[in-house]
């Protein structure tokens, strides 16, 4: 089954056998006159774009033969900065400097057990009835204050 553009088109062109076109002109009645208007127009398009015969067409196709052939032979090149190459040069380098700052900005002695600890007060303010004594060893300085409250034991110090 044709839809209405298809029949409509081949009943504008003449091209429906008789008896078709004659039950498309039936069925839609008030068409005539389109196809009056559509005929005048093939008519005037006609008139105004002719084909022109060139004056030496081999000359012109023989010109269109050489430039397609010459596209073919040569390649078209991908540009290098996309390739997988500059890539995996790219990957190479991004990880190296990433490892080079790992290892430049991240400290590489951890404090282990026997590690020197060292501690400087800046600034201290106590009550009157504090009293502070400093005991120094070899490696190692007890700093012990009397006179502070008793800290519960279920106060959480890590805070």
């Amino acid at each position: 089954m044709r839809t209405f553009e298809q029949r409509y088109t081949a009943w504008v062109d003449r091209v429906l056998s008789p008896r078709d076109g004659e039950a498309f002109a039936a069925d839609h009645g008030l068409l005539e006159s389109e196809r009056a208007k559509v005929a005048r127009l093939n008519d005037l398009v006609g008139d105004r774009f002719r084909s022109v015969q060139l004056s030496n067409p081999d000359f012109f196709s023989s010109q269109i033969q050489a430039k397609i052939q010459a596209e073919q032979r040569t390649p078209r090149r991908k540009p290098a900065f996309l390739g997988v190459p500059a890539l995996v040069w790219g990957g190479i380098v991004s990880v190296s400097c990433g490892v080079a700052l790992f290892f430049a900005l991240i400290p590489r002695t951890t404090p282990g057990p026997n590690a020197p600890y060292v501690a400087q007060v800046l600034k201290t303010k106590t009550d009157s009835h504090v009293t502070a004594k400093v005991d120094s060893g070899t490696g190692i300085t007890v700093i012990e204050l009397d006179g502070l409250d008793k800290v519960p034991e279920n106060e959480d110090l890590s805070r």
